[in-house]
């Protein structure tokens, strides 16, 4: 009983701990409408989706060759998301979710990359926020999820061996390790931070990046 009494207050302080950092903003600085990027939430992962070529960077080299080349709708921008490996490689849909390696994830794991090819401009919606970047904060960006890929000898971008989720995307290795303190979505947060954009100073969760991002009707509607 007194072990009790002394474990739940220290589980919900753990869980108020993780939550507080994701309320408060890390701030960014006044950005030009030079380049719009994109964050998406599913409602538990967050991706950062930046155009093709931009930014001082072609992606083109890192799309998946299987998809089918759709002159109707062109390859426009690119969806990245980092995780853990083994879990983002065995996982293609929630349904798909093996607790055993759900917790194997959380032990400072192994990670990849994910690059999706979109066709299109993302819409705005409250699960899809376009952020605008100044030329530095877009170079750095791009620069970012450059470093997060793990190179082989020759520098070159080490795509794994995994069919991907469909014809339109892929897995690299990449560095880091996932663990309870760096997330998919704090790589995200870590990202826009870099780029100058407000973030969170520390979380774990989607809605933590979401929160800080602009509203849906903040932004123009086109892009540049």
């Amino acid at each position: 009983m007194r072990r009790g009494l002394i474990i739940l207050p220290l589980l919900g302080f753990i869980v108020v701990a993780s939550i507080i950092p994701g309320l408060l903003p890390r701030k960014g600085r006044p950005q030009t409408h030079d380049m719009a990027v994109f964050v998406a939430d599913n409602g538990v992962h967050t991706d950062l989706i930046v155009p093709l070529r931009g930014c001082g960077e072609d992606w083109t080299r890192l799309l998946p060759q299987a998809g089918t080349p759709d002159a109707s709708r062109p390859v426009t921008h690119v969806a990245f998301g980092w995780g853990a490996r083994d879990f983002y490689l065995s996982t293609p849909t929630w349904d798909d979710v093996d607790p055993v390696t759900a917790l194997k994830s959380l032990l400072f794991a192994p990670t990849v990359l994910h690059v999706e090819s979109i066709r299109g401009t993302p819409a705005t919606t409250m699960d899809v926020r376009r952020v605008w970047l100044d030329a530095e904060g877009c170079h750095t960006l791009a620069r970012f999820i450059r470093t997060t890929l793990a190179p082989d000898r020759q520098g070159r971008a080490i795509r794994v061996d995994h069919p991907g989720y469909g014809p339109d995307d892929t897995f690299f290795e990449a560095s880091g390790r996932f663990s309870p303190f760096r997330t998919c979505n704090t790589w995200t947060a870590e990202a826009l931070a870099a780029a100058g954009v407000t973030s969170p100073l520390w979380t774990a969760f989607a809605w933590g990046v979401m929160r800080h991002l602009p509203q849906p009707d903040d932004s123009p509607r086109t892009s540049p």
